[in-house]
């Protein structure tokens, strides 16, 4: 029986927490690196949700843009600034996530609804046909690990100016995922499940 996230967004979890702080403490040096390049960047957030939380913490989506603002105040590059475009794909709460969008960031973001592996490809081919010198940052955070087709990342290499994917594996997702297969009962526990989350998590880093 699929896990039941109707609730989700309800109260920000501490290891959404830390997702998040990883996330925005990864884009910041992103941004300011990217941005020195000159060239046009495609964020995808390729699982984004509400953008916001009910209880009004910021979700990945808001986490990139808040990341976004802090390099573009800080910019001093020896090129004017290049275009940002921020895609965020979510086929459940697209409505919430459109409307949490700031308003300063409402020109460069695009909400895009529907699944994940129906959207990435026509995504990223319609993005290489506009301009191959893009630089591609994808954050992948799937409420299950049964949509991560790798194949489907496998023109990145080669399609763009660069390429990055920041990819959250949390691993009671692949156990859970294991035991349906084998057809055996898994039950678990928030703080156990936060401490695996974040030690898959640190191991990246």
């Amino acid at each position: 029986m699929p896990k039941d996230n109707s609730d989700f967004f309800k109260h920000k979890k501490i290891w959404s927490e830390v997702k998040d702080e990883l996330l925005g403490c990864y884009m910041v040096p992103y941004f300011n690196k990217i941005l020195s390049m000159g060239n046009p960047i495609l964020y995808v957030d390729c699982f984004a949700g509400k953008g916001k939380f009910d209880d009004g913490k910021a979700g990945s989506p808001l986490t990139a843009l808040q990341s976004l603002d802090k390099s573009i105040e800080a910019y001093h590059g020896r090129y004017p600034m290049p275009t940002v475009s921020m895609k965020f794909i979510e086929l459940n709460h697209y409505q919430d996530l459109d409307s949490n969008i700031p308003l300063q960031h409402l020109g460069r973001c695009k909400v895009i609804v529907g699944k994940f592996e129906d959207n990435i490809k026509p995504l990223l081919q319609n993005a290489m046909s506009l301009n191959r010198a893009l630089n591609v940052f994808l954050y992948v955070d799937p409420y299950g690990v049964k949509v991560l087709n790798a194949t489907l990342f496998d023109s990145l290499a080669v399609a763009f100016s660069t390429a990055e994917l920041l990819i959250n594996l949390n691993s009671f997702g692949f156990i859970r995922e294991a035991c349906r297969v084998k057809k055996v009962t898994f039950r678990e526990r928030e703080k156990m499940k936060f401490s695996v989350t974040l030690k898959s998590m640190i191991a990246r880093f």
